[in-house]
């Protein structure tokens, strides 16, 4: 049986990559973003930065959560521009991801490499964004074990030291063309230098991890 703290969060998760797609900026838990009358009942989370903004609770099915929704759409209905967003959770977990090995990350940081430096710059961000993903994984072993928005991991991985606010503005900004393009949006370009900035920051991550005894030794690189 999923357990059920595991299978709200990863809905969440999913909720939240939807709603970052299209441009809005999701907060989890307690946030001073939500609105006063809203705070008593401890939202799972906030949608910013479109309209409508969003109040989201994900609800289990069968939990006899109705009064509460009933409430919650009461006082929102109170709040111009807000609009409530329910997620149902039916127990379903997403599969986990399995880790990729040291020799297949260094082949694809050779491979993306090759591909940037060919001019195939949307190419070559896509298949580092891989890369930082399962970089990501390997760096915080537990974490990541199921797909995560990009926000999470940005957020995950600066709150552990391994990004610097530089790190952290620039991939933000490649994120969002990240998301446009693998959603058919192709008239969004990545900055070149931003991309091969990109990989400088996936090769420093890499070298942490081998520094950190976390992995295997680097395979020829």
């Amino acid at each position: 049986m999923a357990n059920p703290v595991s299978s709200e969060q990863e809905l969440l998760a999913v909720e939240t990559r939807k709603l970052e797609e299209r441009g809005y900026t999701v907060y989890r838990g307690s946030s001073d973003l939500v609105p006063g009358l809203l705070r008593s009942f401890g939202p799972d989370a906030v949608a910013v930065g479109r309209d409508p903004k969003y109040v989201i609770e994900v609800i289990r099915e069968g939990s006899g959560a109705e009064d509460r929704l009933k409430e919650l759409r009461r006082q929102i209905a109170k709040l111009p521009g807000w609009e409530l967003r329910v997620v149902l959770d039916r127990g379903a977990r997403a599969p986990e991801l399995r880790e990729a090995s040291a020799e297949q990350i260094d082949e694809s940081i050779r491979s993306a490499r090759k591909v940037f430096l060919s001019g195939e710059t949307a190419a070559g961000l896509l298949l580092a964004w891989g890369i930082f993903e399962a970089l990501s994984r390997k760096l915080v072993p537990g974490e990541f074990q199921r797909p995560q928005t990009p926000g999470r991991l940005i957020q995950k991985l600066t709150s552990e030291g391994y990004l610097s606010p530089g790190d952290e503005r620039l991939l933000r900004k490649l994120a969002k063309v990240r998301n446009a393009v693998i959603h058919g949006e192709l008239s969004e370009i990545a900055d070149s230098a931003d991309v091969g900035n990109f990989l400088n920051v996936i090769d420093a991550l890499r070298k942490r991890l081998e520094r950190s005894g976390g992995s295997e030794s680097l395979s020829g690189r």
